[in-house]
């Protein structure tokens, strides 16, 4: 005596009688596998119906035979909570007669609604070699910080901050959100709403659902068996849109939203330096400029030692989306180290 695709308890044994199984909400229903200990038995019935052997008796009294060699039962179905499967055997002299019972609990759906993880990142592409003739690309995630930060609720809790805030540089068009609820039966699903637009003809108020899909990656803080969703947000104009995520519990008579208002700035006008350093080589000495470093000065003079050799520039830019500056015609990070030019006595 077994279901199909659950265990029951005890193991089975022909003098056991009752036995107890437990399945998830989502099994609406059950087979069941019976096979008589004598195969000359006269029948087997699951719930009143036959499976196996004979039924004479059948067919409204009449005593046309019915018979039946499937081993298993039709599906049985399953209501919330508790169910109890009898199974009845008919031995060959068709008097005796002996009952087993499965008694089944199907769970009650989820309604656990949280999130346990909540992310908004920009994956980035680079050619770092070759192999066999072909590049070999690293990727990396960059992180953009939340505000307040996301904190996912301790267990039985529900979060009470639903509304988050965080913005890009004017140079990223694409994110991606990824997001986990913290019961697996749940679904996470978003929204994506513009809430203005400085690019002309971008469309207010307009929303749209964002497909997801599973990814492999698995963020610090996260059960390996915690499926985690990654929403990809391309073409971001500039402005701010709102990022709804969703999370249906298994109930799907319960869900919770927590919105992240997502700024992507504009271009920026900023084109001045916040500090800038002089270095003289060997020895990275610090030599005197003249006036001391001001953003709205654009000529300095420096007096070198002697013995200096050459010298390196450390320039930041006032605006943080400035990542790159231009020494001597040469890109290089803002904040940074330039390269060293030689100077003559």
């Amino acid at each position: 005596l077994s279901l199909r695709s659950t265990a029951t308890a005890p193991a089975f044994s022909p003098d056991t009688f009752l036995y107890a199984a437990n399945v998830s909400h989502d099994t609406a229903s059950v087979r069941v596998f019976a096979e008589p200990f004598d195969a000359r038995a006269q029948a087997v019935r699951v719930n009143a119906v036959l499976i196996q052997g004979v039924d004479v008796g059948g067919d409204a009294g009449r005593g046309v035979a019915r018979e039946s060699k499937a081993p298993y039962s039709r599906d049985t179905p399953l209501r919330v909570g508790r169910n109890v499967v009898a199974v009845e055997v008919t031995a060959h002299d068709a008097s005796t007669k002996l009952e087993y019972r499965v008694e089944i609990t199907r769970a009650y759906p989820g309604v656990d609604v949280e999130l346990q993880f909540l992310q908004v990142t920009r994956v980035s592409s680079a050619v770092v070699g070759q192999s066999m003739g072909m590049g070999l690309v690293s990727r990396s995630r960059a992180t953009y910080a939340l505000t307040p930060a996301f904190v996912a609720p301790a267990a039985g809790a529900s979060a009470t901050v639903l509304e988050h805030a965080t913005a890009v540089e004017y140079r990223v068009r694409d994110v991606s959100v990824l997001a986990s609820a913290r019961d697996p039966r749940a679904t996470v699903t978003m929204a994506y709403t513009r809430l203005e637009g400085w690019a002309g003809n971008a469309t207010v108020g307009l929303t749209k659902s964002v497909e997801g899909k599973q990814t492999a990656f698995s963020p610090d803080g996260v059960a390996p068996a915690t499926p985690v969703t990654e929403f990809d947000v391309d073409g971001l104009l500039v402005g701010r849109v709102s990022l709804a995520i969703t999370v249906t519990a298994e109930d799907t008579r319960y869900s919770k939203t927590t919105n992240v208002e997502l700024t992507r700035y504009r271009p920026g006008g900023e084109a001045s330096l916040r500090d800038l350093v002089v270095y003289g080589e060997p020895g990275s000495r610090v030599p005197v400029m003249l006036p001391a470093f001001d953003p709205e000065t654009l000529e300095y003079n420096v007096t070198l030692d002697f013995d200096t050799e050459a010298v390196r520039v450390v320039p930041t830019a006032e605006d943080a989306q400035h990542r790159a500056v231009r020494v001597n015609t040469v890109m290089q990070r803002s904040g940074e180290s330039s390269r060293t030019y030689p100077v003559a006595a």
